[in-house]
This record gives structure tokens, sequence and C-alpha cells, in this order.
């Protein structure tokens, strides 16, 4: 079986020639990285254990266990490319001095030899009186092997790391050393009797308190401990290892929160969560902009976070509401033209440029995949990945220096230190900072003087990667696409959000979408527009094979927003700018959104946006709208200046055409009082339309003094008349209502009317084209007859300061009027006893009118 591999490998060797051979694979010999498959750092305090062929035919564990290390299916992590894993966030295993324990293991591959130890003095060196197990053989594969192994009575207790290690067909006797065949797997187990706590909290709403469900509490030490809360937020791990902890408290559309604690032996240690929550508020929701062709405008929304927690928003530009038809199909697939080492790329949209990881030689393409020339750079050796800011590529040789070069005058033009060995890179031309790491170290955001900005660890799905591109096109970005020497044929892309930098769960293996064979591995990865014209490209190389491009989305080559990304306080709020550019662009309408992303997820709004695009050079600006009662007032001018003087100008309100004029100002009149209105204007030549000006929006206020004013009494040839003047407002009414006890009398045209003597109450109303005004001051009529109610006393009278009023139901309302009718004083009262103080008033006759639930009361007063 051993042959027939070799065999296999030579073929497969022959076949790939140089291309195999030098390609930079993940990752260099004896080069250790910052993340392992469950995310944890990894401990480097003892040896690296090496093997030239690892577990990659089924050699070493697939199956691990004893006591609380529960390690099954497990296959091979492989830290180091060649059968090295680590394990430490499983158990940790309790072993007892003196007592034996089962060890269950299962191979892949048969013969293979195990040898155990634990560091039991915690110098970091696994020696031969540390060996608990000693090469116990597995013969078969696929079958489990049990063996019982005795803890020395005299084992030191505590937490110590534990490695097992196996060998094929021989002892695997050296913890250090370099094997063939098999694999090194380490964890922790403690000796001894555990010491144990619990934690317990509850998690609620900053705002009003309310409990939290389904929140994830984690705590993370040298294991790791989850649950979730309950439906009244409450939480409890049990059985905790002593020692402190990291706490993680997190749930959908909620900040995460962070804080630390010690779980002491037999105690329960509390604490409470208060979590945040952002909101997102985006206006307006819709734009639209009229531009004459070659013409650039500018428009700007606002954003804010409406919460209590801090909101990371980013915004994206979807030329296409609906790429998803074409999204990573392959537009062109192109071999490289010398391999042997050929890994980076980039593009400046004119030429592709690849890197040697093993040379100093930079590689110039046409973007037909033509090769043009190979140059180098004093200075510069070794670039992997590469990034391009419009002017000037930026790479490293994986070390933290990252180059900045010309490539047009082929000159170094400086260098700057980065926070990480540098191997993938992407620049974010919207924020002017780049993204980079070293396989799976953590990905660091920094500026061009190399300052550390932000970083986010890798995973779950993602790492090792060798190159990195910014997305600002595709729906719900932007993202940071990287490529990784993962998957069926070690060329996954992984697509990341931002700025959250959390993984999407979208992955794609680049090998299904080319034509030819994939032999070797991800090397470097770049994003640009219109290689195919109208599209952006997502385009990489595998290394010392091809140089490969898919569709990634519609390009934006006439619009787009700046920032797209961005961090907001709670109660702040930001201006963004959305420019459009209608160069070279033909006459008609271009449509687009803005997709919002909101980190926690508290929201995704949308704004539709339409471009228009004339064919004259001149048209209609700076529109200015006032009001003057209800009418709106347009004004505006044409640009540029020294513009021919138009035909005529097209107004438009709310969007629908209402008139066309020849001069620069126009009154739309009688308009809706409490409206909002929108208006536009466009110049004709020659039959045709130029773009609008922006519309410009107006707010039609109420006017005051709507009302008819001082209704009265007035006789006219011996007959009474209710009287009343037009309304000292901007309008003239229609006409007027009168009503009489509160029913409506009729409508009337002029500004009297007759009426008959009675016990009655007058108000008139204005009549207007969009409503009815408040009621005028009222007036009261009274015939010769006292009314009914005779239950009401109203004395003296004559009356000379204080009038007494008493009843014998309770009283509502008592108005009082002067001769003319018309009413002076009203309050409301609930009482069967009340006075009135008139000693102020001048003298003469009065009435006073008394309401109760069963009628009404007039009588005369006289004021001595």
């Amino acid at each position: 079986m051993r042959k027939l591999y070799f065999i296999l490998l030579v073929l497969i060797i022959c076949f790939a020639g140089e291309n195999l051979i030098s390609q930079e694979t993940r990752p260099e010999p004896k080069q250790s990285s910052n993340d392992i498959k469950v995310g944890k750092t990894p401990k480097e305090d003892l040896c690296v254990p090496e093997y030239s062929s690892g577990c990659g035919m089924g050699d070493g564990f697939t199956d691990f266990a004893v006591e609380e290390i529960q390690n099954y299916g497990s296959g091979c992590a492989d830290l180091n490319g060649t059968g090295w894993s680590q394990y430490l966030e499983l158990g940790p295993a309790i072993l007892y001095p003196g007592f034996s324990h089962d060890f269950i293991m299962q191979t892949g591959y048969d013969n293979q030899y195990v040898t155990i130890w634990v560091d039991f003095n915690d110098d970091f060196e696994l020696t031969e009186d540390e060996k608990i197990l000693i090469d116990f053989v597995m013969d078969d594969a696929g079958q489990f092997y049990t063996a019982s192994v005795q803890i020395p009575t005299d084992a030191t207790e505590g937490i110590h790391y534990m490695r097992a290690r196996t060998n094929w067909q021989n002892s695997a006797s050296d913890p250090c050393e370099s094997y063939g065949y098999g694999e090194a797997e380490d964890y922790y187990v403690i000796v001894g009797t555990a010491e144990m706590g619990s934690f317990e909290g509850v998690v609620t709403e900053l705002d009003g308190g309310n409990p939290i469900e389904d929140a994830t509490i984690t705590i993370e030490g040298f294991t790791t401990y989850t649950t979730t809360t309950g439906s009244d937020g409450a939480f409890l791990i049990e059985y905790i290892f002593i020692g402190d902890y990291n706490v993680t408290c997190m749930k959908e559309g909620y900040n995460v929160e962070t804080d630390v604690v010690t779980i002491e032996e037999d105690i329960t240690t509390y604490l409470d969560f208060a979590l945040t929550q952002p909101g997102i508020l985006v206006d307006p929701l819709s734009i639209t902009v009229n531009i004459p062709q070659n013409a650039t405008q500018q428009e700007s929304i606002h954003i804010e976070n409406t919460g209590n927690g801090t909101l990371d928003w980013s915004a994206s530009m979807v030329i296409a509401w609906d790429n998803s038809e074409d999204f990573l199909d392959l537009q062109f697939e192109y071999p490289v033209a010398q391999g042997g080492g050929e890994a980076g790329i980039e593009s400046d949209g004119n030429y592709i440029y690849t890197t040697k990881w093993n040379g100093a030689n930079i590689l110039k393409y046409d973007i037909e995949g033509n090769y043009i020339e190979s140059f180098t750079i004093d200075g510069v050796n070794g670039l992997r990945d590469l990034a391009f800011d419009g002017t000037y590529f930026y790479g490293s040789a994986s070390i933290p220096v990252v180059f900045e070069m010309d490539f047009n005058t082929q000159e170094l033009v400086g260098t700057f230190t980065a926070p990480v060995d540098v191997r993938a890179i992407a620049y974010n031309e919207n924020e002017d900072v780049f993204y980079a790491n070293n396989w799976s170290s953590l990905i660091w955001k920094f500026d061009k003087s190399g300052n550390p900005l932000n970083n986010f660890s890798v995973g779950p799905d993602g790492g090792n990667y060798y190159g990195f591109a910014y997305d600002q096109s595709s729906v719900g970005g932007p993202f940071l696409w990287g490529y990784a020497q993962l998957g069926d044929s070690q060329n996954e892309l992984v697509q990341i959000q931002l700025p959250s930098g959390t993984e999407t769960g979208f992955t794609m293996d680049v090998a299904d979408k080319l034509t030819g064979p994939v032999f070797n591995q991800a090397g470097g990865l770049f994003t640009h527009p219109n290689f195919i014209y109208g599209k952006w490209t997502i385009g990489g190389v595998v290394q010392n094979q091809w140089i490969w491009g898919l569709e990634l989305g519609d390009a934006q080559t006439w619009v787009w927003v700046e920032p797209n990304a961005g961090t907001l306080d709670p109660g702040n709020q930001e201006e963004l700018t959305i420019h459009f550019n209608a160069s070279e662009l033909e006459p008609g309408e271009y449509n687009a959104q803005v997709h919002f992303n909101s980190y926690p997820l508290v929201g995704n709004p949308i704004i539709d946006v339409t471009m228009n695009v004339s064919s004259s050079p001149y048209y209609p600006c700076d529109l200015v709208v006032s009001t003057e009662c209800t009418d709106a007032l347009l004004q505006w001018g044409m640009c540029p200046a020294g513009s021919p003087e138009p035909d005529s100008f097209n107004i438009y309100r709310d969007y629908f055409y209402i008139v066309s004029v020849t001069d620069t100002f126009y009154s739309d009149n009688l308009l809706i009082p409490e409206s909002e209105y929108s208006y536009a204007v466009t110049a004709m030549y020659d039959g045709v339309e130029t773009s609008s000006v922006s519309n410009e929006d107006v707010s039609i206020p109420v006017p005051g003094s709507l009302e008819p004013i001082n209704l009265h009494v007035s006789i006219i040839s011996d007959s009474a008349y209710l009287v009343w003047q037009t309304p000292a407002g901007c309008l003239t009414p229609d006409g007027y209502n009168v009503y009489r006890d509160n029913e409506l009398m009729g409508f009337y045209t002029g500004n009297s009317v007759p009426f008959e003597w009675g016990l009655y109450e007058f108000v008139v109303t204005a009549v207007y084209y969009f409503g009815e005004s408040g009621p005028s001051n009222s007036v009261v009529i009274t015939g010769s007859t006292d009314s009914y109610m005779t239950t009401i006393n109203v004395f003296p009278n004559p009356v000379h300061d204080v009038l007494r009023i008493q009843s014998g139901e309770i009283l509502s309302t008592l108005k009082l009027f002067n001769g003319k009718g018309q009413l002076i004083y009203s309050k409301q009262v609930n009482t069967t006893k009340d006075q009135l103080n008139l000693s102020g008033f001048t003298p003469g006759l009065y009435f006073i009118k008394l309401e109760t639930l069963s009628g009404t009361k007039m009588e005369k007063i006289l004021i001595e």
C-alpha cells in the first residue's frame, strides 16, 4: 500500500512538474500559526513534533478518549501541516494518583505504536519518567483499543499538559523527534481531586430590565464552558474548575458584553449582564437626481444610532438589484507564464501583476492574460500577495514590513512596519486602510503608517490565508474575501463581513469553477471593476498554474457612497454622501440601491437610487422655493453660467408635470396648508428636455386669522340681523357657515343674515377651498319671554357689584353677554351656588346665560 502511494506521488510530481514543487503551501516548515481549529492559541512551550508525512493516509488517531476528554471522530487537525494537533479546549480529564484509567483509541491505519506523556513537573519537557503509556500497539485500523493506565502514586497534583503520540511500525518513544507517519495530540489533564465552583447570573435589557432568553454565556480559561439563559434570563454553570475566566455574554441584536470572573472552590460566583442594543435609522429611503451627460452631483443621506448600544454599520451600493444569477461565474482563466513560485497577484485595471515568493521577479500581463515582461525592484524580494491603492502597489515577504512600490517606474517608494507578518493583504479605498494577516493569525486593520486600528480572529471556516481582496459591490457588503489553502483543492474562497470581521458562512472551492485541472494551492487575490465592462471581478492565482477571474457583481461606475462603513455611539449620527457621475453615460434612467448592514443586527435599511441622465449640457439650477400665504413661490437660474435661454421651462410638483412657463419664476397658488410639496424644473431646447434641478421641498403653513370677526346684532330697517366682518387673514373665504345653538343654519356668501328673536346662541365660520375656519365670537339673542326654568334665581337685579346665583340643579356653564349679544365672560362650574363680581363692568344692559343638564335660562341684568 505504501509503495502504491509513493508511485502515485511520483506520477503527480511528474505531471505537475515545477509548479507542484515550487508552490508555497501552508504553513512553511517550522512556522507556527496563531490559530487552531477550535480558535485557541496553540501552546508552543512544549516542543513541536514533526512528521514527514503525518496522518495524511489515516495514520494517527481517529478517536481518543479518557474520562472527561471525549475526542471521537477527530481525524487530524494538522497544526503545523504534518500531524500535530492540540485539543486544549476538551476536558480536562481528571486522573487520580495510584488509580488506573482507561484510554480508548482508534486509528485509521494499521500497526500504530502509542506513547503518552504527562508533564507532571510543568517544565515543558516530556521526559522518560513522565511516560504513562509506552509503545502500546494498535494493530488494526478501524478498531477501538483500550489501554488501562495507572497514574503514579507520587504524581504531582494540578493541571498539566498531556501528549499522546503515534508512529507507524516503530516505537513512538520520543516526544519531539521527527517521524514519518503518525500523529501527536496535546490535551490538558488534572491530576488529583478537582477543585470546582459555579457561575450564576441574570441577563436583562438595559432599557426596561426585561429578561433576555437564549442569550449565550461563554467562559474561557484553560477550558471552555457555554450555556444559554432561560425565559427568566437566568443562567447557571456548575462544576467549573477553579481559576480566572474571560466571560462573554451575547445575543443576536444586542451588543456583546465581556468581563473577567474568578471561580473559587465550592463557591457560586454571581455576575449579571444588562445588554445594550443599538438602533439604525437611515433617511431618506429614496433619492432621484436629474443630471446632464458628463456632469457630477452629490446628495446627502443621514444615518443615526437610535439605541443605547454601539452600532457598527456598513453600506454597499448595488447596481444590479438581483445579481445572484451570474454571481461567481467564470470570466477568464489564463495559464501562468513562468511558474516556479508564482503566487501573489494584483491588478491596476490595465495590467495584471504576479509575484514570486521565492525570488525578486514581478511578472506583468495584459488584461487578456498575455505575458509582457518580468522586472525587479531594488530592495524588494519574496513578495506574496499584493494590494493597490490607485497609485502604488503594496506587498510583503511574510514579514512585518510592507513595501510601497511604483510599478510604472519600477521603484521602491518607501516602507512601513505593520502590526503582523504580512502574507495576505487587501486595500480598502473607502477608509484608506489595509487588512492583512499571515496564514491563520489575527487579521489586522491598519493605516498607511502601519498604525493598528482593529483586529479580528479567523474562523470558524477560514484560515491558512494567502490572499485577501476588498469587495464593495456585493449585496450586504462591504466584505473581505480570503483565499485559503483549505478544502478539497486547497483553493477555498471565504467571505468575511466588514466591519465586524465575522465570517458570513459563504465559502466556495475555486477549483469547481475552473475548466482546467487544479494541482496546486491558493495564492493571492484581488478585485477590480470593468475587466468585463460593467462588471466587478474577483480574481486570483492558483500557484504556478492559473490566473483566474470570477464575476462578483455589476460595476459601480456611476454612483458610490462615502463613507461606506463606520461606528456610531448611542444617539450619534453621521451624514453620508452619495456621489453621481454621468461621465460617458448614454441618456436614460439608471437605478441602484444602497444596502445597509448593521452589527449587531438591528435592521438592514435600503435606499432606492435613481439617476436620470439628459443629453443637454445645460440645465436649471439654484432652485429656491418659498411660501406666501398658501402659495409656493419658485425661482431658479440656468447652469453653467452663460447658458443660452431655453424655449420654456417645465414645472414638476411631486414628480408630476403641472405647467410650462417662459420666466425663471412661478407661483403655485392655493395649495393645501400643512402639506409637503416637492418641486423640480427642467428646460426645453428645440423639443428636448434637459435634466432637472435637484428637487426642493417645501411645507405650506396654515395662515393665521382665518375666522370671521366682530359678530354682533344690528337693526336694519326695523329687522334684526347678525353682522360680521371679513377675516383679517391673507385669504378671502368662499362664504360663511352660520350656526345657531351649534346647529348649521346654512351657507351664506354675504357678511350678514337676518334672524328671528328667541333664546339662541350664534357663531359664524369662514369656508375656504381647503376647509372650514374656527368659530367667530358668539352672540346670544333673547326674546321678551322668560325661561321656563324657575328654579334658578339671580339677584340682586339691578346689581352694583356682586351678582349671586342660586339653583335647584347643578350649574354647568355660566356666560355673560353685553347688550349687543357678544360673549364677554364664560366659565365652567359644578355647583348650585355661584357669584360674579361685576363692579368693574360698564353700567348698562347685560344678559346672563345659565346652563344645567335639563335646560338653559337666559336673564337680563342691569348693572348700575
